[in-house]
């Protein structure tokens, strides 16, 4: 699934993305698949659950569609 879809389904705008095929790095490697991504990396530091709490107010509204998403698409959760 494209990232503009998901962007478009959820009414969010990621704070990374990229489309299956867009090349990155110097060697203009190919992306194998899309990205779409929701960060709190830019909100600076704080504790962990500012952090979701953040998150949670982004997305917990629009858990019907992210429950559609998961059915068509990887949803991965990734904590760095």
């Amino acid at each position: 699934m494209a990232a503009a879809e998901v962007s478009a389904r959820l009414g969010i705008e990621p704070t990374h993305s990229h489309e299956a095929g867009d090349t990155h790095g110097r060697q203009q490697v190919q992306w194998a698949q899309a990205v779409w991504s929701l960060s709190t990396k830019g909100d600076g530091r704080g504790h962990l659950s500012d952090h979701l709490e953040r998150l949670l107010d982004r997305i917990e509204p629009k858990r019907a569609i992210i429950e559609q998403l998961a059915l068509v698409a990887t949803c991965d959760t990734v904590w760095a």
